[in-house]
Parts: C-alpha cells; structure tokens; sequence
C-alpha cells in the first residue's frame, strides 16, 4: 500500500490508456486496482472532509464489512489476485462513489447459473462494489469474473441479461482497472462532481444534476461542449477547405452560429447543452451540413420550425426537463411527417399534455432527444457508461412492448411500433401508420426495394448524384440503416457510404441478437425480419439486408468514381462531399453531447 498521501494521489501511470492498456491476460492488476481504487477513497475522503490531503492514519482505520459476516470464509473463495487487492486497499465510507455504495464481496454464482465454473473450491462470481439502494431495491454492482479476470456493472438484477450469457456479451466484460480508469476521468471532466449532501445543492446546480449522498451527476460538463463544438468547427473547416474560395457565403466564420437573443426567441431552455454548442460554434460558411440538411442561417425560419421548445411541459423537483431542438432541418420543407405515437414517446414526458394530433405535420431533420430531468437517472445511468440496457419486467427493454398477443414475449417492438407478422409468419415491427409488406424466408428476403446492383469491380460508369428515387429512404427499425444512391458525384462521397453500410452492418447483427424486431420501409413497402437467437441467423439476415439496402456497393466501384463539380453544385455547397472521417468527427461529436444531456 502507498504510504504517503502524494503516493496515493499520484496515478497518472496506473489510469487506464492507449499507451497503457489494461492487463489482458492473467489474473487481476490488483496492484493497479488498489492504487485506483485508494485515490477514489481519497478523492472522495477529502471532499468530505473539507481538506487538501488525505489522513491516511484515517483511511487505514475504517474497518472493512462485507455482505457476508464471515469475512473468512469469503475470502477462502477468492482469487490470490483479489485477495492480495483486498489487503492493498483502503475500506471506502459509505457511498463510495456515485453509483457505488461500498465494498460488497458477496459471492453470487447463485445468480449466474448459467455460467458453468471451473475453478474447484473458488467461487466464480463475485461483487466487489455494491450499488446503492437510490438505483433499485434489486441491488447488484460490479461483478468480477474470477474465472475470466473480467468485471461488469450491471446495477440491479434487471440488467443481468445485458451481461449474460457472457459469450455473447464479452464486450461488457472489461478488466476492472478499466472501470476504475473510467469513474476517475468522469471526476476529471466535471461529469461528476462532489457537492453539498442532498437536499442542499448549490443554487447554479439545483436545476441540473442528479445527487446521490456527496456525489452529483452534471447533464453535460464544459469539456463536453468544449470536444462538440472543436468537432464540429473541425467537420465545417473540412468542407470549406475543399470548397472554391468563391462559393463560400459572405458570413463571419468568427461568428457564432446563434446569440443567446436569437435562443431566446426560439424558446431554447437558457441553462441545456443544445445552446451551450449553438453559442459557441463558428458558423459554417455553406449551405448543407450534410446531404439534404440545412445550416440554419435563417434565425427567423429556425425559430418557426421548433414544434417542440415552446410547449409546456412537467418539471420536476430536481430539474428541468428539456424539449427537443431541431438543428439542421430538411433542405426540402416539404418533407414532413405526421404527429404519431413513435414521436410522441420519443418527444414527451409520461405525465405532458399533448397538444398534438395524428393530423399535425412535423419538419423533419436533425433534433437533439428530449430529455427528462429524472426520469431516466435509474434507466439510463449503467447503459451511458457501460452500454447497459436495463430491462422491464416484462422481459423486454425499457421503451419496448412485447409481442405477447403473437404468442412470443421474448419478442420486443419498440413504442411506436406494433408487433406484425410478414407473409411468412414471422413476427416484426412495423411503425405505426406504416404499410409494412414483404417477408424472410431462411436466409433471403423478399420486398418492393431495388434491383440495382453495383459492379464488383472498378469499371463503374459515372453519373451524376441524385438521379434515383433511393437517396433518402431509410429502414426504420432498432438501428438506422440507410439506403444508399445508386450513383455518387465522387470517389469520397461513394467511400463514405460504404463506410456506413460497414458499420451499419454491424449494428443491425447487434439489433437482432437484442432481440429486436427489424422492419425495412423503404418507399412504397418493406421487408420485415423477426429477432433471432443465434449469430449464425443474424449474420445471413443482416447480410441480405445490407445487400438489399446497400445494393453490393463496394470500394472498388468507388475508386472508379471521378469527382464532378455538378453534382456538388446541386446540393448547395459547390463542393466536394467530405472524408467520412471528417463526417464521423461531427458524429463523434454530437454522440458526447447528445449523451451528455441523458446521463
């Protein structure tokens, strides 16, 4: 154990990191571990506390309780590894952390019995950080794998399919270093902070965090918007690098996109992310943030389209709850969609009045997710930080009804969506008001989408951008997957669109192995895909799917492809379509932000 207090506070070289990975191998770092851990003791004894340094004559002191009164007869069931941990560190107090309580050791093969253990007197499965009561009766916390030398956090015993069987979820398994690593950047960031005990938070805090004991939880820390707004001046520096001097529009690009004065107009809430980034991002000096969405460039047309920011809502004791915000809206303002029950769960809270029909048009584009002030603290803590979906009991996940009237619960369609059958039986989800045809049959499928195909090789003849009825259309389902253009202005662009059927791809096996129902609706129709339960299915169904939607598309079609100014021109900005890499730094960016209003 360090025995000074500059020791303890010291770990730069044990934090987890590209250029310091985590032990993959072997048993536990507990070296490592305690160091972690025993700064987080520190960390939060000195807040307590009132003082710029730990007592470590104190810290020593505090006895250690486990789950299990018979502390020997625990500790006869651990990993040398987890027990030499256990004499390295220090016994935190209570409400060790934010989500965490204290150290627990309470073993629980019990609960895992699916998992078979190979250890002979050891016990598999053991909890070394307990959770506290505020996230669940149902208390778990983070459990270490002393088979595999892998720790997950599933909170509550809700959240254990979402570890298990941990063959198919080993990318929730982790080394512990590295959660430990995780919880000290949060600190670092200010996405955690400590504050005065609950119920006596200081007043620019009193509307936006969620405390639990000496530990709040912010909806976005400044490092946040700092990283959201560098990525996207970044992605419009790409763009008007690539653009003819000329082209560019004669706006400042020292100037923020909006002031506070235009925000208000808008009824954007004065204290949330979403102005924070408006704010402070250069505005862009083009027309088209990305293909068919605009820059909002006119204050008083932005302030018109939001349906959402002026309506009244619920509010909470503890917070405010934040309305959707459309950035960049559809460049065609004909492109709308009617007011339904998908809409009205993504955008409102249980209890808002709804002064919406089936009847209402709403602009279609970009918006930034509604965000309830404490709604989602129990819900949506673990999966923000761990990808942790807790579920109901209804065996679903939150947000998601079973098919129970098709005869399968394990089933899942997402609130606004209803369980179908296809024509070959199979249950699907189809969105509300949608006409959903078409049908799967073993690995193929069968729907109204294009025959088109792109050549496998590089002999590809060119055309020019937008010539097919396909750019646009999109597979509504658990994960966005895109129909891509038959045809592209230039090599970057054709890329970029491979890049995301790859990794759509990937997401869509995800979606399916979830459990979770696929529906293609593309214009005029769509193909529908029941969940499956082995990889095997969702490899051969995602495939089909991606062929269907993606049409074979392939990069040595896109390294054919010659770039053409033309089609540049008809899309708004007189340049060629960015690198994805550049897309994914505005991605990147927005995905930190828009995470940073949930948790």
């Amino acid at each position: 154990m360090n025995t000074t207090p500059q020791q303890i506070l010291n770990i730069e070289d044990a934090l987890v990191s590209e250029a310091n990975p985590a032990r993959l191998n072997g048993p536990l770092d507990y070296e490592r571990c305690a160091r972690l851990h025993n700064y987080l003791v520190a960390y939060g004894w000195m807040a307590r506390h009132g003082q710029e340094t730990p007592n470590l004559d104190v810290l020593a002191s505090q006895p250690f309780i486990f789950a299990d009164e018979d502390t020997q007869a625990v500790r006869e069931r651990l990993h040398p590894s987890v027990n030499s941990f256990l004499d390295s560190i220090f016994s935190p107090e209570p409400d060790f952390f934010y989500w965490i309580n204290d150290i627990s050791m309470q073993l629980v093969d019990n609960i895992f019995l699916g998992e078979d253990n190979d250890l002979d007197d050891l016990e598999r499965f053991v909890i070394i950080y307990g959770t506290v009561l505020e996230l669940g009766s149902h208390c778990v916390g983070v459990v270490y794998d002393q088979q595999l030398h892998r720790a997950a956090f599933p909170m509550t015993l809700e959240n254990l399919d979402s570890v298990e069987p941990i063959g198919e979820h080993e990318d929730m398994w982790f080394p512990l270093e590295t959660i430990l690593t995780h919880w000290i950047y949060m600190l670092r960031i200010g996405k955690i902070t400590t504050d005065s005990p609950e119920g006596e938070a200081p007043k620019e805090l009193a509307n936006s965090r969620s405390q639990i004991g000496l530990w709040s939880w912010l909806p976005y820390c400044p490092s946040q918007v700092d990283s959201t707004v560098a990525a996207i001046d970044r992605y419009s520096a790409a763009i008007e690098a690539r653009m003819p001097s000329g082209s560019l529009l004669p706006v400042s690009r020292d100037a923020p996109l909006f002031t506070d004065v235009e925000l208000d107009a808008a009824s954007i809430p004065e204290e949330c992310f979403i102005r924070s980034v408006l704010t402070r991002m250069r505005t862009p000096r083009f027309r088209a943030i990305a293909p068919g969405l605009e820059v909002p460039h006119d204050t008083m047309a932005f302030t018109a389209r939001q349906r959402f920011t002026g309506v009244p809502r619920e509010q909470e004791e503890w917070g405010n709850n934040i309305p959707p915000v459309l950035i960049f809206a559809a460049a065609d303002s004909s492109r709308t969609v009617g007011f339904g029950e998908e809409i009205r769960w993504l955008f409102f809270a249980p209890g808002d009045e709804i002064p919406f029909n089936e009847n209402d048009l709403i602009p279609t584009g970009l918006y930034t997710p509604f965000t309830a002030a404490e709604a989602a603290i129990a819900n949506k803590r673990a999966f923000e930080v761990l990808r942790i979906l807790r579920r109901a009991d209804n065996n679903c996940p939150s947000g998601y009804n079973p098919c129970t009237d098709l005869g399968n619960g394990d089933a899942c369609c997402k609130q606004g969506t209803n369980c179908s059958r296809d024509a070959a039986n199979n249950i699907a989800c189809c969105a509300s008001g949608a006409s959903c045809t078409g049908s799967l049959t073993g690995t193929t499928t069968t729907g109204t989408g294009t025959a088109f195909m792109f050549p496998s090789g590089a002999t590809a003849t060119t055309t020019t951008e937008g010539e097919t009825s396909a750019t646009g259309s999109t597979l509504d389902a658990a994960y966005p997957f895109v129909v891509v253009p038959t045809s592209f202005g230039n090599a970057e662009s054709c890329s970029s669109y491979y890049s995301v059927c790859q990794s759509e791809y990937t997401q869509c096996t995800g979606a399916l192995m979830g459990r979770y129902g696929v529906t293609i609706d593309g214009a005029g129709g769509g193909v529908t895909v029941e969940a499956v339960t082995a990889s095997s299915q969702a490899t051969s169904i995602c495939s089909s799917l991606s062929l269907e939607a993606c049409h074979g598309i392939n990069l040595g079609y896109c390294s054919s492809v010659a770039t053409q100014t033309a089609s540049a021109e008809a899309n708004g900005n007189d340049a060629s379509p960015v690198r994805m890499s550049s897309l994914h730094d505005l991605v990147f960016g927005l995905a930190v932000g828009v995470a940073g209003m949930f948790i």
